[in-house]
């Protein structure tokens, strides 16, 4: 009789371990796949946003533009700013956002932007008037 209930034991642990196999994992693997696609999704559209909502990677903006990247990342952090807006007059912003007060900047004044990465990484933006 004991062998009789390790024998049926055994069966239903091969059952329950054939399930697992069978449904249980492929299930979780295709949770991951969705997951990680979705952090690649979102990660797009962070990119994406910063490219064309802040204004990034153009050449020649308008001071609304860069006004724009100063609010931005004075808030999302980890860019250094800095805007040139005569011969000696300039503003370096790093975690700090724009002042008209302080530092005035026409909306649609012209500027030419240069872009500094490290890597894929971007540290910092220089904009300069252009006359």
């Amino acid at each position: 009789m004991i062998i009789k209930d390790i024998i049926y034991d055994i069966i239903i642990s091969v059952l329950v371990l054939g399930l697992l196999v069978t449904v249980a994992i492929p299930l979780f693997r295709g949770n991951m796949d969705i997951i990680a696609s979705a952090a690649e999704r979102a990660g797009a559209m962070e990119k994406a946003y910063k490219m064309d909502v802040v204004g990034l990677g153009k050449t020649e903006v308008l001071g609304s533009d860069v006004i724009s990247v100063i609010r931005y990342y004075s808030s999302n952090g980890g860019l250094e700013i800095n805007v040139t807006t005569g011969e000696g007059v300039h503003h370096s912003y790093f975690n700090e956002t724009y002042e008209p007060d302080i530092f005035y900047i026409g909306y649609e004044e012209k500027f030419e932007a240069t872009y500094f990465y490290d890597g894929d990484v971007l540290k910092k933006v220089e904009y300069v008037k252009k006359n």
